[in-house]
């Protein structure tokens, strides 16, 4: 028998190798994004499936929400024409490749997801004492270093990392953010896959994610539980951070239909039906450059977009909930209607 973690590799030639090696062994891959952005096929069956959102009710993993700058108008100019919008013409824009990339870019957009991270972090902080970390996704390691300065600057310490540092550097880097003398690390495709540091309970999102995989990765960051089995503790509480012009929200959604719907989403997904992006391209391991466009000169905040992954207006998370098992042979279904529940929820938030 062959063991694949990390499954989703498994297409990969290396892998390949192994199982033509052994024709008869039988392989059971386990990973958390049964699917690939460069549309090869993982082939077998799927036997077994357990939903993040039961590993959020049951305490295995943090509860997220996310929550996205939103300002009521951005001012920026495009090929040297002066330019206001309202947000409801930055939702539409957001669909454009240029205007992502000049949102990405903004040293005035980056400073207000930076600050809003930061608010976001100190708030977990002051719960119970815990010093809980950012994580943040660049878009290249110019971009990355940007983003660094903006934290440091707001007396957060930042480090960047990346695949162009030696090892002893990275390891180093690492090292700091572990030992708490970091409260950020600015990472640029890297830190996905395995990466295990409970503290990181922040992810601050400075880039377009333009396929659902490395997106799924990078918000696992934020996922591993600093209170074991205690879904309801403040600090298994993960935040996602970003701004409504990278269009990230889009991951957000496809990420909870990935989870919530039935099977028969799962193995389109399987099969090979994975998410492009509008332009046409696929999302690989490589830093994205973004140059010239569009140049923010500012923009009024007003509020902010919030979800949260468990949701109380979604009849499948209840459900989820409903079918929790609170002692030896009683379900949480058994004591309380879902619409009580959901009553509940909703009164608590």
């Amino acid at each position: 028998m062959i063991l694949v973690d990390e499954g989703h590799h498994a297409a990969a030639e290396s892998w390949q190798k192994v199982f033509r090696r052994f024709p008869n062994a039988k392989v059971v891959s386990l990973t958390a994004t049964p699917f690939r952005s460069d549309q090869q096929q993982l082939h077998g069956e799927i036997v077994y499936r357990y939903p993040f959102t039961r590993a959020m009710v049951n305490g295995y993993i943090k509860q997220i929400h996310s929550r996205n700058v939103a300002p009521s108008e951005i001012y920026f100019n495009y090929s040297d024409d002066n330019r206001r919008h309202t947000l409801e013409e930055v939702l539409e824009l957001r669909e454009e490749a240029w205007f992502r990339r000049g949102v990405a870019l903004s040293p005035e957009c980056n400073r207000h997801i930076v600050e809003t991270s930061i608010q976001q972090c100190e708030r977990m902080r002051a719960q119970t004492g815990i010093q809980h970390q950012i994580i943040a996704a660049a878009c290249s390691v110019d971009h990355a270093r940007q983003v660094a300065s903006i934290y440091n600057e707001c007396n957060y310490r930042a480090a960047e990392i990346h695949s162009g540092m030696d090892p002893d550097s990275q390891d180093a880097v690492i090292e700091r953010l572990r030992r708490g003398q970091l409260d950020c690390i600015v990472q640029v495709q890297m830190l996905g896959e395995g990466f295990d540091h409970p503290r990181l309970s922040v992810a601050a999102i400075f880039r377009p994610f333009r396929s659902l995989a490395p997106y799924i990765q990078f918000v696992g960051r934020v996922m591993r539980v600093v209170q074991e089995s205690a879904p309801e503790h403040p600090d298994n509480q993960g935040h996602i951070v970003s701004h409504v012009g990278l269009n990230n929200d889009a991951r957000w959604s496809e990420f909870r239909e990935l989870d919530l719907d039935d099977q028969a989403l799962v193995h389109s997904w399987v099969d090979g039906q994975t998410d492009n992006d509008a332009e046409g391209e696929n999302s690989g391991p490589r830093a994205r450059r973004f140059d010239g466009g569009m140049l923010v000169d500012s923009e009024i905040l007003t509020r902010f977009v919030e979800q949260t992954y468990l949701d109380p207006s979604d009849d499948r998370v209840l459900d989820e909930m409903l079918d929790k098992d609170i002692a030896p042979g009683l379900k949480l279904g058994d004591l309380v209607s879902r619409d009580q529940l959901r009553e509940r929820l909703l009164a608590q938030q």
